[in-house]
């Protein structure tokens, strides 16, 4: 019979699925630097400026969806965030890095 190997069948402590909880959990300090609670990205607008920022880095940074972002950050329903979180993107992408104020 053959004996799988068990030697490198261990986790790094730097594996994506680590990191993208680092990152989620960071979501966390991202409120604090900005001087919310969590409570209140239920009450800031869908499209507010920092809180696409926060999306957009998780996008690019971890494997959510997008439906789980929208869901985390109160963006609405993950149709309408994709469109608005798509829109930040890009012009991000063209305008340069964009300064987010709270």
């Amino acid at each position: 019979m053959h004996k799988p190997n068990t030697k490198n069948n261990y986790c790094y402590p730097f594996s994506p699925s680590n990191r993208s909880h680092q990152l989620v959990n960071g979501t966390g300090k991202e409120l604090e630097r900005l001087g919310w609670r969590r409570e209140e990205l239920a009450a800031r607008r869908k499209g507010d400026p920092a809180k696409l920022a926060i999306a957009a880095r998780l996008r690019k940074e971890t494997t959510l969806t997008i439906k789980s972002i929208a869901a985390r950050l109160y963006l609405g329903t993950s149709r309408s965030a994709h469109v608005r979180l798509h829109g930040w993107m890009g012009s991000d992408a063209l305008a340069g890095a964009k300064t987010v104020g709270t």
